[in-house]
């Protein structure tokens, strides 16, 4: 099974659907960057205010920095990610906890907000591989089936 990547600036992306029945936010989209060199998967600020999900619900789990700015890491209840494969059908995968960054301080002001994060540790854990050769125009994430 393959879920295709886009490419955005440079940035290898994927598009994913967030639901969970523990929230009402609906289905919402969220494009997260893949990213290799960070080991934490999160929403970002501007993904997570669409969700209108109250800060009351949420616990901190670690403080972390990321492109010079501090964030904490903080942890909602259990939610679904559906990614579309190559196939044109639907895979999901459970997340635990939504996990989701919020900024304590900006190294500058004009620095937007982090976006949502894939890191290693969703790859690991879902047994996850990344290719990525953009020259070919080929890029995904494969899960071997077993």
């Amino acid at each position: 099974m393959r879920i295709p990547l886009i490419l955005v600036d440079g940035t290898p992306r994927v598009n994913a659907i967030l639901f969970s029945n523990r929230y009402h936010f609906g289905l919402a989209r969220i494009t997260f960057v893949v990213d290799t060199g960070s080991n934490a998967t999160f929403i970002g600020e501007e993904d997570f205010a669409g969700l209108q999900i109250s800060m009351d619900t949420l616990h901190k789990e670690e403080a972390f920095k990321m492109a010079g700015s501090k964030y904490n890491l903080l942890l909602g209840k259990e939610g679904t990610l559906l990614f579309k494969t190559n196939e044109n059908k639907t895979t999901r995968i459970e997340l635990p906890n939504i996990p989701i960054a919020k900024t304590i301080s900006k190294k500058a002001l004009d620095i937007e907000g982090i976006p949502s994060i894939l890191g290693t540790d969703f790859l690991e854990k879902n047994k996850l591989t990344l290719y990525f050769n953009p020259s070919k125009d080929l890029m995904y994430l494969e899960k071997e089936e077993y």
